[in-house]
């Protein structure tokens, strides 16, 4: 019996120091990682320019609470400066000085124990707030406008103005969020910056937004508000020829005023052209006859037919650059002609291996190249129809041709609906050789090479428009505008349409200039002359736009 009460006693001595060992085991630095039970995170939120929020983590529960140490500056830590129950999870902390380092040294404790230290060096900042918005009044008037401040202790803001050259002057002190400057010179650069007060601080500069007065836009000069397919304008700028439904108009482009109608045909017309002379347009119309009209009095100047076989159609068609020769090709015996401009008599013809889908003249006009729907491009000396060369492309029909302007290089655009490949080809015209080449996910009816022939700008009814650099064929950017696509007379803008309205963006980079989502689908879009104004036709309507001049933003850091 003795001996069972002394196995009795060493059994319940051991189970004692196990439970003590396990229990004492969290909080013994001999025994446990310190950083195991240490507080997780400690994050910091500055909720004004006075009060700084700090919250952390701790996933062990056995712990009697923390401290905090802290100090301000490069002053010493305040040891134990701040205790929390073992519960808190969040303080808020007063900030001494905008722009000087609070430090802080959090950690557990248990007994007389303690946990590593999370630790965090924070500084904090009071920034006025950003000029959202400029809206021109008058050549001598802005309105600007700028965003709430998120702190709550934000009681009124100082916009103040630095003339380039000149003084720093306090426009306004106000509670409002906007404020009209209403002292501009026309001849200076101003910068302006927004600071927020408080009961306590003035805040920094956040940003310096600088204006002067430039080209900010366009804004519509007039506009015949009747669905127009299309819109073009004559060499000179004076003329716009638009056709819908079944008639062919010509409006005054400076007055806006319509100077004649005309009826092409039985069919809808499905595109004009103005000669580089301004004395003709053509126009086709979705049957075989090719048509000439005066832009003096609308009176028809000639017609011009094809074959009268079943269902033979005129649909591409080309106007040479010294208005002495039109071009056209039909979708049924695939048949190019080539008519006198100034009595429309039949210069010469070929047949191409089935329906012409594009014609077009070279920038020099002693070239006409055709494309098919059995992906050949053939070449011809404009001048006598002679047969030069064939260019071919994987597969497809041809959609689109375009020559470079110095007419060393051709892209050709091939649609190949049954496998969804949609794709060009740019190929040096004298050997033949592809340069490179690109896709779209549709169709690509609008290709164009900038003046300087070191860009192209190509554009799909999937609303996309793609720059290319001609060099090394990289794809520099994409952008959402359909077609057709256009350069301006410098290269430094391009002008889309289709289902993104009108859209005009910077050449370099790809930036938004400006946009118009007014106008609804736009089926035609095209810089006049030197790219001060610009036409649309679209759902609302034909339209002028001219260039608006006004204050604009030309740097912020």
């Amino acid at each position: 019996m003795r001996k069972y009460l002394i196995v009795l006693v060493i059994a319940l001595l051991l189970m004692n120091s196990c439970s003590e060992r396990e229990w004492k085991n969290i909080y013994d630095p001999d025994s446990t990682d310190p950083s195991e039970w240490a507080p997780k995170t400690l994050v910091p939120q500055q909720i004004s320019d006075i009060q700084l929020r700090l919250t952390w983590e701790q996933f062990d529960r056995r712990i009697d609470g923390f401290y905090l140490n802290r100090k301000i500056g490069d002053d010493e830590y305040i040891e134990n400066f701040k205790y929390f129950d073992p519960e808190d999870r969040t303080w808020i902390d007063t900030i001494y000085h905008i722009n000087q380092k609070q430090s802080y040294e959090l950690f557990a404790f248990a007994d007389q124990a303690f946990s590593s230290k999370m630790t965090l060096v924070f500084v904090p900042e009071f920034k006025g707030p950003c000029i959202q918005t400029l809206i021109n009044i008058s050549p001598t008037i802005v309105r600007i406008e700028w965003e709430a401040h998120t702190f709550s202790t934000v009681r009124e803001y100082i916009l103040n103005r630095l003339t380039i050259g000149g003084n720093l002057e306090l426009i306004k002190q106000t509670r409002d969020l906007a404020v009209y400057d209403s002292t501009l010179d026309v001849t200076k650069t101003y910068q302006y910056h927004v600071l927020a007060v408080s009961d306590y601080n003035v805040s920094d500069v956040s940003e310096i937004f600088t204006i002067q007065l430039g080209l900010v836009g366009y804004q519509k000069y007039w506009g015949d508000f009747t669905a127009y397919n299309t819109a073009k304008s004559s060499n000179n700028g004076q003329f716009i020829a638009s056709w819908k439904q079944d008639d062919i108009s010509l409006f005054d482009l400076s007055s806006g005023s319509l100077l004649w109608t005309v009826d092409p045909g039985q069919y809808y017309p499905t595109d004009v052209k103005f000669g580089s002379n301004n004395e003709f347009l053509v126009s086709v119309a979705g049957e075989r006859f090719i048509k000439a009209w005066s832009i003096s009095d609308g009176n028809l100047l000639w017609t011009g037919e094809h074959a009268n076989t079943a269902n033979n159609r005129i649909y591409p068609f080309d106007i040479s650059s010294d208005a002495s020769k039109v071009a056209s090709g039909d979708n049924r015996d695939g048949v190019v002609n080539v008519w006198n401009s100034s009595d429309g008599s039949l210069l010469w013809t070929c047949t191409m291996t089935g329906a012409v889908t594009s014609v077009v003249f070279s920038p020099d006009n002693t070239i006409l190249a055709g494309g098919d729907e059995n992906s050949v491009v053939s070449f011809w000396n404009a001048s006598n129809g002679e047969f030069i060369k064939t260019l071919s492309v994987i597969n497809g029909k041809i959609s689109t041709l375009a020559f470079s302007n110095d007419g060393s290089k051709v892209v050709i655009c091939s649609a190949e609906d049954d496998t969804w490949k949609y794709q060009f080809s740019v190929k040096d015209f004298s050997s033949g050789a592809e340069l490179f080449s690109g896709t779209h996910i549709w169709s690509i009816p609008s290709v164009e090479f900038s003046p300087d022939d070191m860009r192209l700008v190509t554009s799909s009814y999937d609303d996309s428009l793609k720059i290319w650099d001609v060099n090394s064929g990289n794809r520099l950017y994409s952008r959402y505008g359909g077609p057709p696509v256009h350069f301006n007379a410098d290269g430094s803008k391009i002008i889309s349409g289709g289902n993104a309205g009108l859209r005009v963006y910077n050449t370099a980079d790809g930036s938004l200039f400006w946009k118009s989502d007014s106008t609804g689908y736009s089926w035609n879009t095209v810089f006049i002359g030197d790219g001060s104004k610009i036409i649309s036709a679209s759902e609302s309507g034909v339209m002028v736009w001219e260039e608006k001049f006004g204050w604009k933003q030309i740097d912020s850091n």
